[in-house]
């Protein structure tokens, strides 16, 4: 998988990097506006709001994806997303979806909807294949209210991932494991995983050129990792 395409998932910048496009959009620390606790980290995003509250909200973010094409094109990508969704009190309704777009930003194919009803927070995630025409994924958050003041439509630690086959990886860097053109603690987390799973044989986290990968080739990395 690549890390996190998304810009700004968990609202610890604010809404910066979302685009409103009907309704109020927030970024809330803890019980702020009488609201709720984050999932994770100081913030988490009300769409509808709490402070300035809207019957209906959509907001989305769109990535740019033409860097994975090759992989695209031959139908060898596929798209993660999801993240932890909830509401105040049972009612109102958050709601995610993945929306595939064109070069020309037209809407090529759309995901299931990842929603929930629940008060407590909730992971809600899934994976789509992507069509072949795909330059760009759009991400639409949704909340509706359907009782009292507020629109407790909450979301927190969204995230969109590619998958990508490595029959189309083409990166030259030995280690870039994400093929992300960086060498980092992302490519040693892939390593250990490799290992752990006895896929001894991946040339590309060969970095000692012995045939096979082992704790040596972690220790090569950290040390490259280190050095730069």
């Amino acid at each position: 998988y690549t890390a996190n395409l998304l810009l700004n998932a968990g609202a610890e910048n604010g809404t910066d990097n979302w685009v409103v496009h009907e309704g109020y959009f927030e970024s809330l620390a803890a019980y702020e506006c009488d609201g709720v606790e984050p999932y994770n980290g100081d913030f988490y995003f009300a769409v509808g709001a709490i402070c300035n509250s809207s019957s209906y909200a959509e907001v989305s973010q769109t990535i740019n994806v033409s860097e994975y094409a090759d992989c695209i094109s031959n139908e060898l990508a596929e798209a993660h997303f999801g993240g932890y969704l909830s509401n105040w009190g049972g009612s109102d309704h958050p709601e995610m979806q993945m929306i595939f777009l064109d070069e020309s930003h037209n809407e090529i194919e759309s995901s299931p909807i990842l929603d929930t009803y629940n008060s407590s927070w909730t992971f809600l995630s899934n994976s789509q294949l992507m069509p072949e025409e795909t330059a760009y994924i759009q991400i639409l958050l949704m909340g509706t209210r359907y009782a009292g003041n507020d629109n407790d439509s909450y979301f927190d630690d969204l995230f969109v991932k590619i998958f990508r086959d490595e029959s189309c990886m083409n990166s030259q860097i030995i280690g870039d494991l994400n093929q992300d053109e960086i060498l980092n603690i992302l490519d040693i987390i892939i390593m250990v995983n490799i290992i752990l799973e006895g896929d001894y044989y991946q040339l590309q986290a060969d970095m000692n050129e012995d045939g096979f990968v082992n704790i040596l080739d972690i220790v090569t990395l950290v040390d490259i990792i280190l050095e730069m």
